[in-house]
């Protein structure tokens, strides 16, 4: 008898195979041995009914469909390049043309490879990630955009400097720090150790020692634009960019003109930024006070990564350039009127302290001397300001006029006399002993009893006399390494000469004035005296672009023209040859002005002269 035959094991349905119910209830589909069923739907007695698969099935391609494409793209590429070969060469010109030191030179026409160029975008075309011409250009046309050197003046091709030629400015910067000591440069470093170390602080140095204006020029577009990438773009906070802004504020004078963009209050602006960020105006303990709250976003004390305030000292170089740059920004608060002095902290006592009691070099006891002179003199500038509003209201500002006098006594007879030999610090107590004792003399509604009217004007008389001496009598070679600071003074004493001419004050003895300081002569002297600098110091300049000295001549030369008149009017006349000792003409150089430059102005005596922005209209388009 034949064993009865078994039944052929049930079969699983296969991936996407399994019946609607199945796969609803995520069960295991089981197909029963007559395959119209599964097990599951036979046993519950349901309608089996398989799934509808909506997946995606992905058609292989023929070769020929997938030449096609691989044609039809590079057709497109070539269609590109042909039409990037037939631009116009004026269109090509106008929007290529890069900076010297970041161009690289381009194949000429005639040694491009085509057909290796054709291959490479033959690959780019095989790959997956493949970019459309459609996308790419427009970024293209963008940064060809922002490459245009439109605004630029004139040429701003220049040529680095020679390893020979670097070492020369860098001795002749070195000769002229020692007047303003806001930094060391030991003499073991060189020209091309400072490049490596602190390039921007370098490429400020070669532009400043320049002899030629429109080097300079060029130089300083150019390091306009790298301190913006790096400060911008990088967020690099360094000593480096620090140290080169201050010293292109320090010898500003050498990129200012009217075909220059304003810079003084964006770099000073800049150069606070950057001692805010690095810390360097506060002692390491108030830092740590406000960084300790960070503490709360690491992971606890003793942890990996948990925050520790800093606790790195302060260097010598750090408080160096805090101090030096406070300085400058008084000045320039004083001089441009748009911007604010950076705020005094405790901390930068302390650093006074240390300059003065254990200095590392002599230069740092000059910057002490300098940063306590300047803090008078900012006090006495907030006076004079209050003086030209007039508005009457407060305290009269000459009542502060003895204690401004008793510390600007206290802090010159303590300096010791090795430090009165810098020109700079002579320059500056004099122009600070002007400023004191030009508080309350031309308020126009003091009540300043007579006699301490009399004894300020007599003394700003000698003041202003004494430094005239002094810009007249220093070797003219000299003069150019001053910082801008000592040009400043410069301006300012020529103000105060015309405020004490035109003064109506009936106890005012005007012979002694023109006998003592008489404007119109100090006039024809300081021309030749920027004459005499000019000739010892000779710059490559052009029609367009003329040397700073140069330009002080022109400057000088419409300044006399626009008070002449008034100056004359309130003196009684022209100055005698026996009223003061007459100036030497032998380099004969007092220009012809035929046009008047105050055309429209008004009369000079009603200007306010507490705002320096008039200089703008008698000057003409000067930019600091």
């Amino acid at each position: 008898m034949a064993p009865p035959q078994m039944p052929s094991p049930a079969a699983s349905a296969g991936y996407g195979r399994s019946c609607t119910n199945c796969s609803r209830a995520k069960c295991k589909c089981i197909l029963r041995p007559d395959g119209n069923t599964c097990e599951r739907c036979h046993r519950l007695r349901k309608d089996c009914q398989p799934m509808v698969s909506s997946r995606k099935r992905t058609v292989k391609k023929s070769s020929s469909s997938r030449t096609a494409q691989l044609e039809e793209k590079l057709d497109d590429l070539v269609s590109i390049l042909r039409a990037s070969q037939n631009q116009p060469a004026s269109q090509t010109d106008a929007n290529a043309q890069p900076d010297r030191m970041n161009q690289t030179p381009t194949p000429s026409a005639d040694s491009r490879q085509y057909p290796s160029r054709l291959d490479s975008l033959a690959t780019a075309a095989t790959s997956s990630t493949t970019v459309s011409p459609a996308y790419r250009l427009p970024a293209i046309q963008y940064n060809m955009e922002l490459s245009k050197p439109n605004d630029r003046p004139q040429d701003l091709y220049w040529q680095e400097p020679s390893p020979a030629e670097a070492a020369v400015r860098l001795d002749k910067f070195r000769r002229w720090l020692p007047y303003f000591g806001f930094m060391h440069l030991p003499p073991e470093v060189k020209a091309e150790d400072l490049k490596r170390e602190k390039p921007v602080l370098y490429s400020v140095i070669m532009d400043i020692t320049s002899m030629s204006v429109p080097e300079q020029h060029a130089m300083s577009e150019s390091i306009r634009r790298d301190i913006l990438k790096r400060m911008f773009i990088d967020t690099e906070r360094s000593m480096d960019l620090l140290l080169a802004l201050i010293t292109h504020l320090t010898w500003a004078h050498f990129n200012t003109g009217a075909a220059v963009k304003p810079f003084i209050i964006p770099y000073s602006q800049l150069a606070s930024a950057l001692i805010f960020d690095l810390g360097l105006n506060k002692s390491v303990k108030e830092e740590q006070h406000f960084t300790a709250c960070f503490k709360v976003y690491g992971p606890g004390p003793g942890k990996p990564g948990s925050f520790r305030p800093t606790s790195r000292p302060r260097t010598m170089e750090e408080r160096r350039a805090m101090l030096g740059f406070w300085f400058l920004s008084s000045q320039f608060n004083m001089f441009v009127g748009k911007m604010d002095t950076m705020k005094w902290t405790d901390y930068m006592d302390e650093c006074l302290e240390i300059f003065e009691q254990s200095p590392e070099l002599p230069t740092d006891e000059t910057l002490a001397l300098l940063v306590r002179l300047q803090r008078i003199n900012d006090e006495a500038q907030e006076l004079l300001v209050k003086d030209a509003m007039a508005d009457g209201r407060g305290t009269p500002t000459y009542m502060f006029r003895k204690g401004l006098r008793q510390r600007y006594n206290y802090v010159r007879n303590r300096a010791r006399p090795e430090l009165m030999a810098n020109a700079l610090v002579q320059g500056h107590l004099l122009a600070t002993e002007i400023q004191i004792e030009s508080v309350g003399l031309f308020a126009g509604d003091s009540n300043m009893p007579e006699s301490q009217r009399i004894d300020g004007l007599y003394a700003t008389v000698k003041a202003v006399r004494a430094w005239y001496d002094l810009f007249l009598g220093m070797p003219a070679q000299d003069i150019p390494g001053m910082p801008f600071t000592f040009f400043i003074h410069f301006t300012q004493t020529h103000v105060v000469l015309y405020k004490l001419t035109i003064s109506d004050d009936p106890a005012w003895d005007k012979s002694y004035l023109r006998s003592t300081a008489d404007p119109t002569v100090y006039f024809d002297r300081s021309i030749e005296r920027f004459q005499q600098i000019a000739a010892v110091y000779p710059m490559n300049s052009t029609s367009d672009l003329p040397s700073v000295f140069t330009k002080a001549m022109s400057m000088v030369s419409h300044l006399k023209a626009t008070w002449e008149p008034t100056l004359t009017q309130h003196l009684g006349g022209l100055p005698t040859p026996e009223s003061q000792a007459a100036p030497n003409t032998t380099l004969g150089m007092t220009p012809n002005i035929t046009t008047d430059p105050t055309a429209g102005l008004g009369d000079p005596s009603t200007w306010d002269f507490g705002d320096m922005g008039w200089m703008n209209d008698v000057f003409g388009p000067w930019e600091f």
